[in-house]
């Protein structure tokens, strides 16, 4: 068997699988090129012919050229490769076959003048014809210009204003067609019977538009989508849309928002209808968050520079990370003092910030230190009298709130200077070691 690299596809569920037989095809290029032979005699070379099919978007041809599909699923044909050799790459040549959806039929005099460095690269390249540049570097720039045309004018769109070819290109690219068919079981059974050719034709006719206005779901774990009630509940995203650049909240959910609403970080939902239904910590979490308005993003994003570095989303990565590096949610709210303050909180493994929105703040609890760099403390000058202390009638009381329990010490330390020694008054909250304090003023000569 000769070592060529077989493409099993499954024309119901676009799901690939690449097999490699007796030796890498590293191998095989190195053999077949010392070989010289040739695909399309002086057209097409075997070595430019193996880059070619490398990186060729698989999917995407066949999408284009369903026949294909049919072709490999019957049985019809062998492989994408054994279809190349035979027919396949004379009818791209000849213009009777194209790669992808929306590219023009290969034509060798109008390539040649499309592109200006054509024959260069064919000189230092020793490229046998055009047609090897075309496979090797120009069908890709190809796509480039039509990306940029289609961009300009309603032709860049496939929902006017909504969502754009270029986003629903990535959207079809990545998306589990095996779990969307799951869910919209009347897409199988149209596709089984050749009502509709692939899950593309379907999308671009009424699929995109089913799912933008919620009449369709994309699969199962999610809400049928409503632009506005998904960027209500989901603040950040509106904030995106001059930064990453999108043009609605449709085009951040099939790019990214689905797969964070099923892996819980962000809601589809009301809050009404999330009482009836279990919610991941993290996307309730974010919900608290979001309502309280207690997340500063400019503070998030301004203090920790990695996060703006890799346009990170900041609450996100606050529910996920941040707290357990102890970074702050705003200027007001000091993650690690919280936790150190209150131990329960740190215990329970709440995150801090909820917990102070659930419950601190209605118990007033304290959420950072005060500020002890900006306290000025001025020292009062004592009575500097030449009689002995004994013979001097005056009383002196020092009244302390032993707020922070560490500087005591250093309190106490420099009250023991005064002379005569002071009464102590001093009060402490409510869970502080009362008996460790009174353990420490006895050792330094203070009684009841």
């Amino acid at each position: 068997m000769s070592n060529l690299l077989y493409i099993g596809y499954n024309n119901l569920y676009r799901e690939y699988s690449y097999v490699k037989v007796e030796g890498t095809m590293r191998d095989k290029k190195q053999d077949q090129k010392k070989q010289g032979t040739q695909i399309i005699p002086d057209v097409l070379s075997e070595h430019v012919y193996l880059k070619f099919i490398d990186s060729l978007d698989m999917a995407a041809y066949l999408e284009k050229n369903s026949d294909l599909a049919r072709a490999l699923k019957n049985g019809q044909i062998e492989s994408i490769d054994a279809h190349f050799r035979v027919t396949g790459m004379n009818e791209l040549y000849l213009g009777t076959r194209v790669l992808f959806e929306e590219m023009v039929p290969y034509n060798e005099q109008a390539y040649r003048q499309m592109f200006d460095d054509v024959e260069s690269v064919m000189q230092e390249e020793n490229l046998l014809s055009a047609f090897e540049h075309y496979l090797l570097y120009g069908y890709h720039k190809m796509q480039t210009l039509q990306e940029e045309a289609a961009g300009q004018g309603d032709r860049g769109y496939l929902i006017p204003n909504v969502l754009r070819r270029k986003v629903y290109r990535e959207f079809i690219a990545a998306l589990d067609k095996v779990a969307y068919l799951k869910q919209n079981s009347d897409l199988l059974l149209a596709l089984e019977a050749g009502v509709i050719d692939n899950i593309d034709t379907h999308f671009r006719e009424k699929g995109l538009k089913e799912l933008y206005l919620g009449t369709r779901v994309l699969m199962e774990g999610l809400a049928p989508y409503n632009e506005e009630r998904y960027l209500a509940l989901n603040a950040d995203i509106s904030a995106q849309f001059s930064k990453v650049g999108f043009i609605s909240g449709f085009e951040h959910f099939l790019l990214y928002g689905y797969r964070e609403v099923l892996d819980g970080l962000r809601i589809m939902q009301q809050r009404d209808a999330l009482e009836n239904r279990e919610m991941d910590t993290v996307a309730l979490n974010r919900f608290i968050i979001e309502q309280s308005g207690l997340f500063d993003i400019v503070y998030y994003r301004s203090q920790y520079s990695d996060i703006a570095e890799m346009r990170a989303d900041p609450l996100l990565h606050y529910l996920l990370f941040g707290a357990k590096e102890m970074r702050n949610p705003s200027a007001s709210f000091n993650t690690a003092y919280y936790l150190e303050r209150y131990p329960e909180v740190r215990h329970s493994g709440i995150n801090p910030l909820v917990h102070y929105i659930l419950a601190g703040r209605s118990e007033n609890r304290s959420t950072m230190k005060e500020d002890m760099n900006n306290v000025t403390v001025e020292f009062l000058p004592l009575p500097l009298v030449p009689q002995p202390v004994e013979k001097i009638d005056l009383r002196i009381a020092v009244v302390i709130h032993a707020f922070y329990i560490d500087v005591l010490e250093d309190i106490i330390g420099s009250i023991d200077n005064i002379s005569p020694r002071p009464d102590l008054f001093i009060s402490v909250s409510e869970d502080a070691d009362v008996e460790e304090i009174e353990t420490f003023l006895k050792e330094k000569g203070y009684r009841n």
